[in-house]
């Protein structure tokens, strides 16, 4: 959600996927899939400085994903290709400041930003790092100049780096040592200003947030928590973060990581978490193939089911909001 009230989502929809817009929370939405695009294969959603930018999973034949931007708040758009496929996270499009980036498959992870003339490479997992199993799928702004590329460790070898910084808007990029250790995968991190988290994921399946106050030059590590999977449903908001645990239970942590209470059960199949800061949110998940949204109160101990618009609620979401 962009705010309490406003926000996007991306929805599958039989064999395609749609972009969804709100604005008075998930009453009323409406559709702001661009027309004549083969959204199958999924959506990758970008945020920027007045603009909206889409990259489209790969499907079927598509050996390079389509991009498109929008700088009406999706009502008109503008066709681009990106020069290969989508990594297929979530996260695989982000604006640095207003330049458009992407991260594509080729060399187990590319990161490209758009020019003047067309798509110029920043880095991939070959440069950033010489270690086996790097694969490289999701990138993440603070600002023009500071940036995240996340992956994992595809040997499922520990000790590797997985995160790696940039302070220059990419022109170099350096390991994220902290969050090395004994993690073989991280997720995007998430925050704003100079105040992030950045989650790891080890082997065992042992979740912790790493924590930043200075733009990433000093990193605390969290207490550690079980999921189930290296991809697990999670989210903040400033400090406070939720988190489904391996026995499906909601963990809240107020302190960004540092430590978690067990809430207790969560619905089942949640894909989705987006708290507001406040202790209240929402939660999307997949029930017998339809779509459930949740509005989430009582700082996650109550989840209570929003009655969506009618034609909304037949489609099955997908796992991305914003």
């Amino acid at each position: 959600m962009v705010s309490g009230q406003s926000g996007y989502a991306v929805w599958r929809s039989g064999s395609s996927s749609i972009l969804m817009h709100t604005d008075d929370g998930w009453k009323d939405a409406e559709n702001l899939t661009p027309l004549a695009v083969p959204t199958g294969g999924g959506l990758s959603l970008a945020l920027g400085p007045g603009e909206l930018a889409i990259g489209v999973d790969p499907v079927g034949r598509l050996t390079n994903s389509p991009l498109v931007t929008s700088s009406d708040g999706g009502h008109t758009w503008t066709p681009n290709e990106l020069p290969g496929a989508l990594s297929g996270s979530r996260h695989s499009v982000a604006f640095a400041g207003p330049i458009l980036t992407a991260v594509v498959g080729s060399n187990r992870g590319t990161l490209v930003e758009q020019t003047s003339t067309g798509w110029r490479t920043l880095a991939d997992a070959g440069l950033v790092s010489a270690a086996p199993g790097l694969e490289i799928d999701s990138v993440v702004w603070a600002s023009a100049r500071v940036g995240w590329l996340t992956g994992r460790n595809a040997q499922g070898v520990s000790g590797s780096p997985v995160v790696f910084m940039t302070i220059d808007g990419g022109a170099t990029w350096s390991p994220v040592d902290a969050a090395a250790g004994t993690s073989t995968a991280a997720l995007a991190p998430c925050g704003a200003g100079s105040s992030w988290q950045l989650p790891v994921v080890g082997a065992d399946f042992t979740f912790r947030i790493l924590r930043t106050n200075d733009h990433g030059q000093t990193w605390t590590i969290g207490a550690s928590q079980p999921v189930r999977s290296q991809s697990p449903a999670w989210a903040c908001r400033g400090a406070q973060s939720w988190l489904i645990l391996k026995s499906g239970d909601l963990a809240v942590s107020r302190d960004a990581g540092a430590s978690w209470q067990t809430i207790g059960p969560a619905p089942s199949s949640i894909t989705d978490l987006a708290p507001d800061g406040s202790g209240n949110g929402l939660a999307a998940a997949t029930n017998k193939s339809r779509s459930v949204m949740y509005s989430i109160t009582t700082s996650g101990s109550r989840f209570a089911e929003i009655a969506l618009p009618t034609w909304l609620a037949k489609l099955a979401p997908r796992q991305d909001s914003d």
